[in-house]
């Protein structure tokens, strides 16, 4: 994400499933509050909640990241793997 959005955190390299949130995932996000114009600081709060608490894991995974070698390099609450 760190590369292709330098302001952002994250430094996991992106999976398909990555690169179709980095695209899209504020789009739908937009449409998902069904508000005429939603706050954008509220968009991109709720983007960055759901790619490093849901989307980063899966990156990892897809990537063949461990969770941790010592240091914790990503959360994982979903277990969707």
């Amino acid at each position: 994400m760190n590369a292709l959005c330098p302001s952002k955190k994250w430094t996991t390299k992106l999976s398909s499933a990555g690169l179709v949130y980095y695209h899209f995932g504020e789009r739908l996000i937009k449409q998902l509050m069904d508000c005429p114009e939603p706050d954008d600081r509220v968009v991109q709060t709720l983007y960055d909640k759901v790619y490093g608490c849901f989307m980063e894991e899966i990156d990892a995974i897809d990537n063949g990241i461990n969770i941790a070698d010592g240091e914790l390099r990503y959360t994982s609450e979903s277990h969707i793997s």
